[in-house]
């Protein structure tokens, strides 16, 4: 993708991503599902998660997920594939784009529903 077109999308759609969320500046990070799931009511729009293997790796408790957005690189997939919002930049510290952190990308993540 363009540099800077993710990040075009991400603030018209108003995403949160993980980087502003785990530097104080959103009080959210936006998941993105498979648009079906929301259809057939398994996840509502706007509802809250916690990943507790993302907490974990990030030693920040709680981190606050929201269903915000869908895409159709996952249509059809249900739960087995989220998208997680991160900057689309590079880490000061390792020059890697934050969403190639592999923190982000560790699979068998667990969503726990936020009542």
């Amino acid at each position: 993708a363009p540099v800077g077109k993710a990040e075009a999308y991400k603030k018209d759609h108003l995403l949160q991503n993980l980087q502003d969320f785990l530097s104080g500046k959103s009080d959210h990070v936006s998941l993105a599902f498979d648009k079906n799931l929301y259809k057939n009511g398994t996840i509502k729009k706007g509802q809250k998660f916690r990943i507790p293997e993302l907490e974990k790796a990030y030693c920040k408790s709680p981190i606050i997920f929201r269903a915000d957005d869908t895409g159709s690189a996952f249509t059809g997939k249900g739960l087995t594939r989220i998208d997680i919002c991160t900057k689309d930049a590079k880490d000061p510290k390792t020059g890697s784009l934050y969403q190639d952190d592999p923190k982000v990308n560790v699979k068998g993540l667990t969503l726990i529903k936020i009542p």
